[in-house]
């Protein structure tokens, strides 16, 4: 009897400890099927949220115009390489005048205010005026030349637009100082000094280099008599009517190199503002070819294409851009590193960008090559 009990006792231990290890084997299992990296987890992992994607990058005036160029191909002749901007849909809506425009109409009015360096300009007209760096006006006591982009408002009142000499030699006129539109525009190394507000000297002596080169003479000094002798008024005609079969309405500028190295670019937010000051630009950019020996042809010679004009432009996406107040309607962007140039915004659109570059600045004058052939 008493072993049977024994017996029993043993039993129940035996199966309570089978129990026991039973049920902790069943727990480590779990614990360990839990975290084996084969198996997935019974509870799926929440995703972790996405970062934010980054803010779109600022698209300033000059940024949303060179969104919208395209570039066609290039068009050459006599070392002038001419590659035309095309916008993909227009960027200004708004309606300007040019200054030739405005002078015909007699529209504006401009005289002397007895500082060289400044003229006053006041516009009676109900539109905007626009004044292109480096145009010249003549009359006064001496003719002047534009020095940034002007956007004169509507029945404005008096204005003072800061200009430089264009005519060293003369300080008197029998017009009371009253001015005209000279339908010319200074040559691009003359208008890169102008924007950069270089000294009045620069512009003088950049003056007397392009007289020497194509071989013009003038009292005064004048830069006027350049573009108007015959001999040089023929050769901007043939540059302009060269040019003038590759102009399509949608043509809002122009990216520009001479002799197979881009050197500038005008482009226009509006397509009918650039048709009236095309002719103009051509032959402020032919200017810097007259007078100078042809590229010689050689092998392989590596030329600018469309995408090296494109690339040009987007360049002032890296420029730094200044913002200042101009003397008339809008703001003045002056843009340095990455490209050099200005621009003229207004409403939020550009109305005009300027990239120059800076090799083609003035610089000091050299003697002539022929004296020293002949010296030799």
């Amino acid at each position: 009897m008493m072993n049977d009990r024994k017996l029993i006792v043993t039993l129940l231990l035996l199966l309570a400890a089978v129990c026991v290890i039973v049920a902790a084997s069943t727990s480590l299992g779990a614990y360990i099927e839990s975290d084996y990296p084969d198996k997935p987890p019974t509870r799926q992992p929440q995703p972790l949220p996405r970062p934010p994607e980054p803010p779109p990058r600022h698209r300033n005036e000059i940024a949303r115009l060179i969104d919208q160029c395209t570039i066609g191909a290039p068009h050459h002749y006599r070392g002038l390489t001419i590659f035309p901007v095309q916008l993909t849909r227009p960027v200004d809506p708004a309606h300007y005048i040019t200054l030739d425009e405005a002078f015909s109409r007699r529209l504006i009015d401009v005289t002397e205010t007895g500082v060289v360096a400044q003229l006053a300009v006041r516009n009676h007209s109900r539109e905007y005026v626009f004044a292109m760096a480096g145009e010249v006006l003549a009359g006064g006591k001496q003719n002047r030349l534009i020095r940034e982009d002007v956007l004169l408002p509507p029945r404005s009142k008096r204005i003072i637009v800061p200009v430089y000499c264009g005519e060293r030699g003369r300080w008197q006129g029998a017009d009371d100082g009253v001015f005209k539109s000279s339908n010319r525009i200074v040559r691009l190394r003359t208008r890169t000094a102008a924007q950069s507000r270089e000294p009045q000297s620069r512009i003088w002596d950049d003056i007397r280099e392009n007289a020497r080169e194509t071989g013009v003479e003038s009292k005064t000094e004048d830069f006027t008599a350049i573009p108007n002798s015959p001999k040089v008024a023929k050769q901007l005609s043939e540059y302009r009517d060269a040019c003038r079969r590759i102009w399509r309405p949608r043509h809002s500028g122009i990216v520009v190199a001479i002799r197979g190295r881009i050197v500038g670019a005008d482009v226009f937010g509006s397509e009918r503002l650039f048709a009236k000051l095309r002719d103009k630009l051509i032959e402020s950019y032919a200017l810097d070819c007259i007078g100078k020996p042809l590229p010689r042809r050689r092998k392989r010679r590596i030329l600018p294409d469309r995408h090296a004009a494109l690339r040009y432009l987007r360049a002032a996406y890296r420029a730094r851009q200044t913002y200042s107040a101009t003397p008339g309607a809008g703001t003045a962007i002056a843009l340095s590193g990455a490209a050099t140039g200005r621009a003229l915004a207004f409403n939020g659109n550009a109305v005009h960008l300027c990239l120059y570059n800076t090799i083609w600045r003035p610089v000091p004058l050299r003697p002539t090559v022929e004296p020293a052939r002949r010296n030799e």
